[in-house]
């Protein structure tokens, strides 16, 4: 078999200037061994700087260079290598001093006999220090991750998810293990799709180191939460894009009171387009061992510059007393509340509300720490508190009755005003709804009034109406208007309620007087022809028949002549009354002229029953009358016909009139019937 050439000392196969150079070998050393297990070679500043001379080992059996501990470590590599076998191991230094990776491999002929083994070891001490300095690094950011109450995603360059945390996925209502693999876009809604990727190109291509926006991300049950996000650029050494980190906070909170300040006061909105979350890491004593890159577009600071202090150095040094005492309530477990404390930025002090969870560091207790930029929500909250407020005051001092009702339509605030409209007080109305108050007859009004508001989109809707509490009863003119949510559905009603008692009786006596005779009470002419023309509409089309009598008090002017025109207008009244008395509650009587009396008989069917009323009708008015002590015979004559479907109401009211006429002819006190 083929030995390794040469004996002591240098091999006679190793140049001079390449032993010299192997001598040079920074933090490495080459030990070159036959396949007697003897040194033939041993060169590298590895071996000086375990404090050995690399020439006293060549020539020497490996097992007595490297004493009977090292060698039974060794022994397995070298002899595996001498069997064609390489081998790798990672160990600490002679000294305890550092840490050495070894490589061992067979040392082979031209003809790939193996004829020895090589030895060689490099100092991998800062090498292990950098990778254990990152393993720690990256630990801390699992541990932030895993801890956060917001959001932290890792992002690679395609835009799928790497990483994700348990606040991350809770906040979507996914699982972990559902969103990793996905691509920022798989959950993004689709209008907010085209600003999230300019936002994530503008990182990868390094156009930007950071970037913050508002979206929207679609949960895994299709609805919809705002968060804000707030992504930095991670990048390799050489400045090659390795991945984003990005921090998501869910605002669903704060646009919905935004929502309800615009239902209030338009001009009041939650418009943070540039807030997001800084999330930090802090041991007992508030020192922060890791801030998110979203320190500097929120802070104005950069993480580095807050790694090693205190929160107590950032914040208002108003709030400084008022962090502490939140720190220790946290860590004695009385921490109850939101906390809010004022930063400084160079945006203007900022208000930031503050999450916490606590995690278990090597140190001791610590936590990791959420600041939420809320200072638009809370000028927003105290803006809606002061338009609320200026909104109760004008409720409370308006003269009308209001009242605010929820989506059901109970009432839930009511004001002085519409206490004493409807003499009740607050007790007796908080709950209770306007059909409570609503006569029977007009109890469709209710719902009338939340179809238009409700189902046909209407914004505001009127009615007159009565309202009914007790034995007191009103007329109000009532204005609903309705304030919508987000999806469109009502929240709550603003009702007015305006006393039109007065006006409504006014209004109506106006219009008895405008369609009603005034001696008699009964309808004059015009509203006897629109009451005509309706009813022979609606008899069209039907097999029922209106019936039209021509009553005429017979020697009317007789009377007046002998007994004065005051009697005269007794036995008018009296014709008058004893006509409505005798007619169904359907039938209309009314005055045409001086003793001249019209009657509408709804739905009759033929020309008999017409004749049976109209004879009735002649009994019952005719008879005695006592007036100012005298005793009258009074007495009607009658024209009575069935009015056509095809006639129009001069035509019927002509024929009855000349079948009046007849009647007279034939000796009045007769019914002449078409």
């Amino acid at each position: 078999m083929q030995r390794l050439p040469g004996g002591q000392g240098v091999p006679a196969s190793i140049d001079p200037l390449i032993a010299l150079g192997l001598d040079a070998l920074p933090a490495a050393s080459v030990m070159i061994f036959d396949r007697d297990l003897v040194f033939r070679l041993v060169r590298g500043t590895a071996v000086r700087d375990q404090g050995v001379d690399p020439a006293s080992l060549e020539g020497r059996a490996a097992s007595e260079a490297l004493g009977p501990q090292r060698w039974a470590f060794y022994e397995p590599l070298y002899r595996k290598a001498l069997e064609g076998e390489a081998s790798s191991i990672e160990i600490p230094g002679r000294s305890g001093i550092g840490f050495y990776r070894v490589d061992v491999a067979p040392v082979r002929d031209a003809a790939g006999t193996v004829i020895g083994g090589s030895s060689v070891a490099v100092d991998i001490t800062e090498a292990r220090r950098l990778t254990d300095a990152l393993a720690d690094s990256e630990q801390r950011l699992h541990r932030t991750m895993q801890y956060s109450p917001v959001g932290i995603v890792l992002v690679n360059a395609d835009g799928r998810f790497l990483d994700v945390n348990e606040s991350f996925a809770r906040m979507l209502g996914y699982a972990v293990d559902d969103i990793i693999g996905r691509t920022i876009l798989d959950i993004t809604e689709a209008e907010d799709a085209e600003p999230t990727l300019a936002a994530f190109s503008s990182l990868v291509t390094g156009e930007q180191s950071t970037a913050a926006t508002r979206k929207r991300y679609r949960r895994a049950d299709g609805s919809v939460v705002w968060a804000d996000v707030s992504g930095s650029r991670v990048s390799a050494e050489d400045g090659s894009f390795l991945h984003n980190v990005v921090v998501v906070s869910d605002v669903t909170t704060e646009m919905e009171q935004a929502e309800a300040l615009r239902l209030s006061e338009e001009r009041f909105r939650l418009l943070a387009e540039n807030a997001s979350d800084v999330v930090y890491m802090a041991t007992r004593d508030g020192t922060m061992l890791w801030v998110s890159p979203s320190a500097r577009p929120v802070l104005g600071r950069t993480p580095e510059s807050m790694v090693g202090h205190r929160a107590e150095d950032f914040v208002h040094p108003g709030d400084v007393e008022q962090l502490t005492r939140w720190r220790d309530a946290f860590y004695a477990g009385t921490l109850e509340g939101e906390s809010v404390l004022r930063w400084p930025t160079p945006r203007g002090v900022r208000e930031m509300s503050l999450v916490v969870h606590g995690v278990d560091l090597p140190d001791g207790p610590g936590a990791v720490i959420g600041l939420h930029d809320i200072t638009d929500a809370q000028q927003a909250r105290r803006a809606l508190a002061r338009s609320e407020e200026r909104f109760r005051l004008a409720m409370a001092a308006a003269p009308i009755g209001m009242a605010i009702s929820d989506a059901s339509g109970s009432f839930r605030e009511v004001n002085e005003a519409l206490q004493q409209l409807l003499g009740a007080d607050e007790a007796e109305l908080i709950g209770r709804s306007v059909s409570d108050f609503l006569p029977p007859e007009e109890a469709h009004l209710a719902h009338d009034a939340t179809e238009q508001l409700h189902d046909q989109g209407h914004e505001t809707m009127r009615h007159e109406h009565r309202l009914i509490n007790g034995d007191r009863s009103v007329w109000v003119e009532h204005a609903a208007s309705v304030m919508r949510g987000d999806d469109g559905q009502p929240q709550f009603y603003v009702h007015q309620f305006v006393d039109r008692t007065e006006a409504y009786e006014l209004r109506r006596d106006l219009e008895f007087r405008a369609s009603h005779d005034a001696l008699t009470g009964v309808i004059n002419r015009g509203e006897l022809m629109r009451q005509l023309d309706r009813g022979l509409r609606r008899a069209q089309g039907t097999a029922s028949w209106l019936g039209v009598l021509f009553v005429d008090v017979d020697n009317l002017k007789t009377l007046n002549d002998e007994h004065g025109h005051g009697v005269g207008d007794a036995a008018i009244r009296a014709v008058a009354d004893r006509l409505a008395s005798a007619v169904r509650a359907q039938d209309l009587v009314a005055r045409i002229g001086g003793d001249e009396f019209v009657v509408l008989l709804e739905r009759l069917h033929h020309r008999e029953e017409l004749a049976g009323i109209a004879e009735k009708l002649l009994v019952a008015v005719s008879g005695p009358l006592d007036v100012e002590g005298r005793r009258l015979e009074l007495s009607v004559s009658v024209g009575a016909v069935l009015a056509g479907h095809d006639e129009g109401p001069d035509a019927v009211l002509a024929r009855a009139d000349h079948g009046l006429l007849r009647a007279k002819a034939a000796g009045r006190r007769q019914v002449d019937v078409d």
